[in-house]
């Protein structure tokens, strides 16, 4: 009996260590990378401060830039070849900001494209420059804050750790562009209290880097080349940056109040305060009261078919501020063990969060109402590059019910191998459960493939996240190349396979998939899709396939696309049509018409039209009208933002 008990608890303990294995083998000596930076990498450029900060107009002959450092030899950042046009770039600093400028030449100016006018708007797809600042130096994307603007000048915004939409959190920097005559300037200033901060003292070493996108050539280049692996430790470094001491502004206090009419209950009035509160340049405080998320505009469950259930993205602005740093548990078809869309309106909540050492990410969140209350807490050891361990744990507490989840979860690469792992358990009413995973795989650049293992067992029970399937033996494959050409007929070509296996843990057949596709993008702007799988869902046998176009692929505000899939689903014959387009008028009218048709065990439809009008580059109006299954509804909007 004492063996038998010894035997399970050395069983038990397997999965731990082997969380801990890719931890220890990053640290044993193994090189973060099999890539030897070239000439075009791991580049280095010093820290001008400058006598005097320059004018933010676009005019680079401000008498500041001379004493800049510059920046050039940019590449093209799939294959290392000289791009198109020319960059240059120039840094500078002084005690309250970062200045950046760039010159971007362009052979042909009227081949310039810009059509995002609103602020925090998508950049993909216009000619813009981005500024790239790691202020840590850790070299991972988790720190790294991206500063992009457009050629008419519109700004987009990435703060390391996430932050929500309001302008008065993600902190005011500015951006000036001009047109000259071999192309386009930029000029950009970047308040070092919008950033997070080490701590000050001696000279520091901050990552950077510099990015222009060439619209016309669906291309983009970068000033220290990350190849086609996209390697953080091939960047560039910005050398003997002398932190200022920043009078940072401490506390943020944004009062809300909405009035209406609503149905049967009349006039409505309510009233909410958010608060956030910088603690140190690393460590913030976010608190809400009595929160309004009825007015927050939220995505639309789609009406295709699916085995499991679907999960829209969340948009509440409590939620996205700090979000990365309580983001664990895996994503994708996998789930997540922490979803924040679970937790539905409340009373009172806060958030912390930050990097209280150099190597730590650290997040904690409550919320509470009458009967409910819900705790998140994270935290995450940087062991190198790309190799972390992860703690993470969320509880829920209802009236007569407590649900409970932990997880360790450990990441690493060496060369292009890299591998993840994790241990889960849950405690809920219900009983006891664990799930765990082991997973590799081996990225090429142009490619990958990769092996996965996953168990969830029957009692295994995350009521805040996301788990789409339990009691489940999951073994998974898959397999993917791309190639793009400057030239011909087709630019971009994408090939995929998948396929898996899963099994009850009686044994019994759960799930079988098998499926294979591809993408193209033609030399004329068009955009094709096309995926065929064969599924086995319990007594079910499905083959299924999808084709898809958009056009112009490259322009997101006047395009038009449609995705039709076609076969058998769950012993019925299955079909989905969705047609939409989106088109912009001049630069401040916009709309937008989605419609989608299943036929299935039944016939659903779904039209969704929108429309919104810019009054400026942080204001706007709008409306949404979603018709579903013969029934609708409606919204309109004003936005604002600063």
């Amino acid at each position: 009996m004492g063996s038998a008990r010894l035997q399970g608890r050395v069983r038990a303990a397997r999965p731990v260590w082997l969380l801990l294995l890719p931890a220890l083998l990053s640290q044993a000596g193994m090189p973060a990378s099999a890539s030897s930076p070239g000439n075009n990498s791991s580049r280095q450029i010093r820290a001008s401060r400058l006598p005097c900060p320059p004018v933010i107009d676009g005019d680079l002959s401000d008498p500041a830039w001379p004493s800049a450092a510059e920046a050039n030899g940019f590449t093209d950042e799939y294959d290392e070849s000289p791009p198109p046009d020319e960059t240059r770039v120039w840094i500078g600093y002084d005690a309250r900001a970062i200045y950046v400028a760039f010159h971007c030449k362009q052979k042909d100016p009227d081949a310039i494209v810009a059509r995002q006018t609103r602020r925090e708007g998508s950049l993909r797809q216009d000619d813009h420059v981005a500024f790239v600042l790691n202020t840590f130096g850790t070299r991972r994307g988790e720190d790294e804050s991206v500063f992009a603007v457009n050629a008419l000048g519109t700004q987009e915004t990435d703060i390391a750790g996430g932050r929500a939409g309001k302008q008065e959190w993600l902190g005011r920097w500015r951006a000036a562009t001009r047109r000259v005559p071999d192309g386009w300037a930029v000029e950009m200033e970047i308040p070092w209290e919008i950033v997070p901060l080490p701590a000050g003292g001696e000279p520091v070493e901050m990552d950077v880097n510099f990015r222009r996108r060439h619209a016309r050539e669906q291309r983009r280049s970068v000033w220290s080349n990350l190849g086609a692996s996209f390697r953080r430790e091939l960047g560039g470094r910005w050398v003997g940056v002398e932190l200022p001491a920043i009078a940072r502004r401490r506390l943020s206090v944004l009062g809300c109040q909405f009035g209406g009419i609503s149905g049967p209950a009349g006039g409505v009035l309510h009233s909410g305060l958010d608060a956030r509160w910088e603690v140190t340049p690393r460590l913030s405080v976010v608190g809400t009261l009595n929160p309004d998320f009825a007015n927050i505009e939220g995505d639309i469950e789609n009406i295709d078919f699916s085995y499991s259930e679907k999960l829209t993205s969340e948009r509440r602005p409590f939620f996205l501020e700090g979000g990365d740093y309580l983001r664990f548990g895996g994503d994708g078809e996998s789930g997540t063990l922490f979803a924040s869309q679970r937790i539905p309106q409340f009373d009172t909540g806060f958030k912390v969060f930050g990097k209280p050492r150099p190597t730590s990410h650290f997040g904690l969140l409550g919320a509470l109402s009458g009967r409910r209350s819900d705790t998140v807490f994270r935290w995450r050891e940087t062991l190198g590059v790309d190799s972390s361990v992860t703690l993470g744990y969320v509880r829920r507490d209802e009236t007569g019910a407590r649900n409970e989840v932990a997880q360790l979860q450990t990441r690493g690469r060496h060369g292009n191998w890299n591998w993840n792992a994790s241990l889960a358990g849950s405690r809920d009413t219900t009983g006891p459960g664990e799930r765990w995973s082991l997973g590799t795989g081996w990225n090429w650049g142009r490619g990958g493939l990769g092996l996965n293992v996953l168990r969830t067992s029957p009692g295994f029970l995350a009521r805040n996240g996301y788990v789409p399937f339990r009691d489940v033996r999951h073994l998974g494959a898959y397999l993917y190349h791309e190639a793009r050409w400057k030239s011909g007929p087709v630019r971009e070509a994408e090939i995929f396979m998948n396929a898996s296996e899963a099994s009850r843990y009686s044994g019994a057949f759960f799930q079988r998939l098998r499926g294979v596709g591809g993408r193209m993008r033609l030399a004329g702007d068009l955009n094709l899709r096309l995926q065929y799988r064969e599924e086995g869902f319990e007594e079910h046998r499905d083959r299924l396939w999808s084709l898809g176009f958009l056009y112009p692929a490259s322009d997101p505000l006047h395009s038009f696309g449609v995705q039709w899939s076609f076969g058998r689903r769950r012993g019925s014959p299955y079909r989905f049509l969705a047609p939409g387009f989106t088109y912009r008028f001049g630069h401040r009218l916009t709309m937008g018409l989605s419609m989608e048709t299943l036929h299935h065990a039944e016939t659903r439809e779904q039209d969704i039209f929108t429309v919104n009008y810019d009054l400026d580059r942080a204001r706007s109006v709008g409306g949404r009208l979603v018709q579903r299954d013969g029934r609708t509804n409606w919204r309109l909007s004003f936005r604002q933002g600063g």
